[in-house]
């Protein structure tokens, strides 16, 4: 496991390239993919840090987070996508659609 220094290290690298890719005018999916990397990175941070405070309190890391009264739901796919989409506004149901508009024309290799 990386310790958190790493982890930080790997955050400010991922924003100094994305930054980099601003200024050199990046095409748009270039920029989009190297968001999602710094935002991987940034998560993995996250997870880490709440991975090792809930290791050193020693308390279960679903107590800290849901109260210790966690349910296990089986929604459905479809329920999953439409609650999402319930709790978006314009602007981010302006991008979903623009995303499964363009993955659709690929959506039976998506499959595989």
């Amino acid at each position: 496991m990386k310790s958190l220094i790493e982890l930080q290290k790997n955050i400010d690298e991922k924003k100094k390239i994305l930054n980099l890719s601003v200024e050199n005018d990046e095409p748009q999916d270039v920029l989009y993919q190297k968001s999602i990397d710094t935002d991987e990175a940034i998560a993995e941070y996250m997870i880490h840090t709440l991975y090792q405070f809930c290791k050193s309190m020693n308390i279960d890391a679903d107590d800290l987070l849901f109260g210790g009264n966690v349910e296990e739901n089986n929604y459905s796919d479809k329920e999953i996508i439409e609650n999402i989409i319930q709790k978006c506004d314009e602007k981010q149901l302006k991008i979903i659609k623009d995303v499964l508009i363009a993955m659709f024309s690929d959506f039976n290799e998506l499959i595989k």
